[in-house]
């Protein structure tokens, strides 16, 4: 967890939220996220901005999966967070 000046970055292993190539959220990874989710509803006024990463060893995992590259796999993960942040009462608008 980092601050600087009037923003909050949380910087988390993406082990704990995801398999190796795969976009679907792990039970933990949610776990994780209800507990963001419910310290944030706390705030008025956020910007809550998600950035999907992916791991360099996931190449042959994505192609299984369907996705042509790592760009989309990090894509669908930064979705699949975002909408389970919504699932746990974070507004679209926030």
């Amino acid at each position: 967890m980092r601050q600087y000046k009037d923003m909050l970055t949380v910087d988390v292993a993406e082990q704990l939220f995801f398999d190796s190539g795969r976009a679907n959220l792990k039970d933990t990874g949610k776990a994780v996220l209800k507990k963001v989710g419910d310290a944030l509803k706390g705030y008025e006024d956020k910007v809550i901005r998600i950035v999907g990463h992916t791991d360099k060893r996931a190449d042959q995992q994505v192609r299984a999966e369907g996705l042509p590259s790592n760009w989309e796999l990090s894509v669908a993960r930064a979705t699949n967070v975002v909408r389970y942040l919504q699932e746990v009462g974070i507004p679209p608008s926030a």
